[in-house]
């Protein structure tokens, strides 16, 4: 994940003394987490992120950091291999990654945007399920680096996505075309698509979001009893970025928080969402959002879980990863389901 400064890596000694008593917890919290989602939580805390977002210094210290980071070209984390096909390029001034490109013409796509609350770069854990998506899938599974924080703000991201999301439906029928993401490109997925609904452009086929943050203000109510739980996020500094992300715009304009956009034109929809997780509650708001208006959507509970558990490598991810397998290639969808 992210480096955190020197001043904070005293944090890392006291969160590592507490690894035993964090296992126990999980393990006696009733909702049956596997060992290696209650390890995998234990390593997120141990990242830092969640510190750098509930103070202030060091949220300055990432935005820093992110600054000079994301004006340099990507490069994959270390430990990264691929058992696809890997292709970059470069689109409209941006780096756009391919995974598992056949070369035939009418292979479906995955348009996936990656999470990092607008400004941090897509780190391991993305690739490596990624590579396990194109391969389950059989999908050419296409990866814009958008632009991101502090340099960029929303309309510099969604200029890029409309060209790239052009130029897919130019090549294939839109019905082959399933747009996913994580976190804040979650976010990002499901107001770009409610802003193709309101420019009267064609809706990709699917839609999959993972732990999406659907609202920049983060001013549900509700949030303040998943702060404790969530070991990746914390909403103070969620509102700054989301307001950062807004520019000149409010922050509460659909495309930046798409809670409160049009779900109308919204097609076929996945949704994940942990309960240990602060987009939780208004995870479950826009779900009862989308069947008031009658949009298909299957919904996935993971009990006890962490914000975008599906990414990681633990038993239920790999349930999750099968489920968005089944999405893609049918389309008849179940419901809600608690994993």
């Amino acid at each position: 994940m992210v480096r955190i400064g020197k001043k904070h890596r005293s944090l890392f000694a006291g969160l590592a003394a507490n690894i035993g008593d964090n296992l126990k917890d999980f393990r006696r919290c009733g909702d049956h987490v596997s060992s290696r989602a209650a390890v995998a939580s234990v390593g997120i805390q141990l990242s830092g992120f969640k510190r750098a977002l509930s103070d202030p210094d060091a949220l300055d210290e990432l935005i820093a950091q992110s600054r000079e980071e994301n004006s340099r070209p990507y490069d994959f984390p270390r430990g990264v291999n691929f058992d696809v096909a890997v292709k970059k390029e470069k689109l409209a001034g941006n780096e756009v990654v391919t995974l598992n490109d056949n070369g035939d013409e009418n292979q479906p796509r995955i348009l996936y945007l990656i999470g990092g609350a607008y400004l941090v770069r897509a780190d391991k854990q993305h690739w490596q399920f990624l590579n396990r998506l194109a391969q389950l899938t059989h999908c050419r599974v296409i990866v814009p680096l958008y632009p991101l924080l502090p340099q960029h703000d929303f309309t510099a991201a969604y200029r890029f996505l409309m060209q790239l999301y052009t130029d897919a439906y130019n090549q294939v029928a839109v019905s082959n075309i399933t747009m996913m993401g994580d976190s804040a490109g979650a976010g990002l997925a499901t107001g770009f698509c409610e802003y193709l609904g309101q420019r009267g452009l064609p809706q990709p086929g699917k839609l999959i979001l993972i732990s999406p943050w659907l609202d920049a203000t983060m001013s549900n109510k509700l949030i303040a009893q998943y702060v404790e739980k969530d070991v990746t996020l914390d909403p103070t500094g969620l509102r700054q970025v989301g307001q950062m992300w807004a520019g000149h715009e409010d922050p509460r304009d659909y495309r930046i928080s798409p809670l409160y956009g049009d779900v109308q034109p919204l097609r076929r929809v996945m949704v994940f969402a942990g309960t240990h997780e602060v987009m939780y509650p208004d995870i479950n708001d826009f779900v009862r959002k989308l069947r008031k208006h009658n949009v298909a959507v299957d919904y996935h509970i993971g009990r006890g879980l962490f914000h975008i558990y599906p990414l990681y490598d633990i038993p239920e991810a790999a349930k999750a990863l099968r489920m968005m397998g089944t999405m893609i290639h049918q389309d008849e969808l179940s419901g809600e389901e608690e994993d």
